[in-house]
């Protein structure tokens, strides 16, 4: 049964509230959030209701703002849900003081002697049942706070040495205590700009090329990437690898990404794509710049309206892709917005 719009706008009216405790750094309970709200939801299932948390999440992400912790962001995404959560979001100022605060705090590297604890699985392609697709609907991002943490250099570079540290302690780990010492954080020494930020050593002695991307937020937080470091992912495809911090505030984890992350034109043309789709003009898809066909091999999620199909071969991302099949734009400083939440 479909949701009415007293239903969504109680949810998300409390999912909005959780998140304003959760950065303010306030204590709350989930459980009894969900039991109050079960009186005003027509008795749903507790299931039901945490599956509609998760659609919260995958709009508030769309919108440029972190989610709440523990609601992984879920696919089908009810029209209704985008319009109410855009609406709410319009009138809190409040939510937006507190996402601004928290974007632009600043933070240490954490001390930590033993990192096995931190390393993590990467997000990984879950297979779903799928509505038919529908027509796009634009949503409108009034500030995208996932995009001001990205420019946080503070906390970038916090991640960067809290990577640095954990390179030393890998290769002491492996009885590499030489290497362990070679390793460099090249974007402080050497500069920024070079499309990777640690340089480190695998077991044998061969190069690896760390990009370092931290969060404070959680695993499904999408991550930004320039032009410069996509072709350098290309280039040294072999050596490359992504390392994502996530929730680096409050308890680091880590999960790495090896190889390419995709041929830099394909991406280019997903790029071209999204950006013509998601323009105010509403201008269709230049026809060979859109990947849509790729979605059959996992490469790229339902992100286009209908008639954007490609003319000719459709370019298909391969390697890191299985790992990060929805790739949106970034604002203009940023070219690319890389998404790691599956849809489900």
């Amino acid at each position: 049964m479909d949701w009415s719009r007293e239903e969504v706008e109680a949810i998300v009216v409390d999912y909005l509230r959780m998140l304003s405790l959760e950065l303010s750094g306030q204590n709350y309970s989930k459980a009894a959030h969900r039991r109050a709200l079960q009186a005003k939801l027509n008795q749903r299932s507790d299931g039901s209701i945490e599956f509609k948390h998760g659609n919260v999440s995958a709009v508030m992400i769309e919108c440029g703002y972190p989610y709440v912790r523990g609601y992984l962001p879920r696919a089908n995404v009810q029209a209704l849900l985008r319009t109410v959560v855009q609406e709410q979001l319009a009138g809190m100022r409040e939510l937006d003081a507190l996402a601004l605060a928290v974007v632009q705090q600043p933070v240490v590297a954490p001390d930590l002697e033993d990192f096995s604890a931190i390393v993590t699985q990467a997000p990984q392609w879950r297979h779903a049942a799928r509505e038919p697709a529908r027509t796009y609907t634009p949503i409108a991002v009034k500030r995208d706070y996932l995009q001001r943490e990205a420019q946080n250099q503070v906390l970038g570079a916090a991640g960067e040495e809290f990577v640095l540290r954990y390179e030393h302690w890998r290769l002491r780990q492996l009885g590499q205590l030489t290497l362990a010492e070679r390793v460099e954080h090249v974007s402080r020494s050497r500069g920024d700009g070079l499309g990777y930020d640690i340089l480190s050593f695998e077991a044998d002695g061969r190069e690896r090329f760390i990009e370092v991307k931290t969060t404070n937020f959680g695993k499904e937080t999408p991550f930004f990437f320039s032009r410069g470091e996509l072709q350098f992912s290309r280039d040294a495809r072999d050596q490359f690898q992504l390392c994502r911090l996530f929730e680096f505030r409050n308890a680091p984890q880590l999960f790495s990404l090896t190889g390419p992350l995709g041929p830099v034109n394909a991406i280019l043309g997903v790029r071209t794509g999204l950006k013509r789709c998601q323009s105010r003009r509403r201008a269709p898809c230049r026809p060979g710049v859109c990947t849509r066909s790729a979605r059959a091999t996992g490469a790229v999620s339902s992100l286009f309206p209908a008639g954007c199909d490609p003319k000719g071969p459709s370019p298909v991302l391969p390697s890191l892709a299985r790992y990060l099949p929805c790739l949106r734009l970034a604002p203009w400083r940023w070219p690319f917005r890389i998404a790691t939440h599956r849809p489900k």
